[in-house]
């Protein structure tokens, strides 16, 4: 198979799943009122989706290296799925959490940046740079496009088509992933002993990053980022 197309289909992964995590906001106001479910309750409800989905992309980068991304990105997809499948037949505040906050959530975290970044660097190990650069304008895109696609869902068929429709879209994705992908049959477990014994290349192990203020500040960086965005998209529609 040809590693464009897997670069390709890296692309779509985090265009999709980049897009689809948005949705909450544009949302947030009908559900408000057809289901009297405050803002409130809603906003707590994103602020679990980003501490789960936070912690889910750890798990993610932990599965990737010790199976292989493929996998990680099917499962990854399978649960976004059904987390946004679940938000169509939301009727209670609790539910939200549930399926928003917790299911999709993992499901986003997992079939994210940090197995594509994996697979990409192992498919173009020379132009790792550039290929990550390529798959992560996917998530802007999607943030564009995705939501621009939902806003006229929402105004033609109700706010249920859109979790509707972001289901399908990730389900459309598994054929893409299961073909364009090969499996890792060779080099993972031997890879994953080097990393575990503290010998990764040059590079340190995730217990020496931890020691440092760069490792801190860069986590610092992408939390006040990941707030910025959630902060705004979540409540500019409905106050729009």
């Amino acid at each position: 198979m040809n590693r464009f197309v897997t670069l390709a289909v890296g692309f779509m992964i985090l265009f999709v799943g980049g897009g689809a995590r948005f949705a909450i906001g544009l949302v947030l106001r009908p559900i408000t009122e057809e289901l009297d479910i405050g803002r409130s309750t809603l906003g707590l409800a994103v602020a679990v989706y980003f501490i789960v989905t936070s912690a889910s992309m750890f798990l993610a980068g932990r599965l990737a290296d010790k199976f292989e991304p493929r996998l990680v990105l099917i499962g990854g997809l399978l649960v976004s799925a059904v987390g946004m499948g679940l938000m169509c037949v939301l009727s209670e505040a609790w539910q939200v959490f549930a399926f928003f906050g917790v299911i999709f959530a993992i499901g986003n975290g997992v079939a994210s940046i940090t197995p594509v970044s994996l697979l990409v660097s192992r498919t173009f190990p020379n132009r790792a740079g550039l290929a990550n650069g390529v798959v992560s304008a996917g998530m802007s895109a999607g943030q564009l496009v995705i939501i621009g696609l939902f806003a006229v869902i929402l105004v033609h068929s109700g706010w249920r088509s859109v979790f509707f429709w972001g289901a399908l879209a990730h389900l459309a994705l598994l054929p893409l992933v299961f073909s364009a992908i090969p499996p890792v049959t060779v080099g993972v477990a031997e890879a994953t002993a080097t990393q575990e014994n503290g010998a990764a290349g040059n590079g340190l192990t995730l217990r020496a990053c931890a020691r440092t203020r760069q490792f801190w500040l860069l986590i610092g960086v992408y939390a006040l980022c990941g707030f910025d965005d959630f902060f705004v998209s979540t409540h500019l529609v409905a106050f729009a």
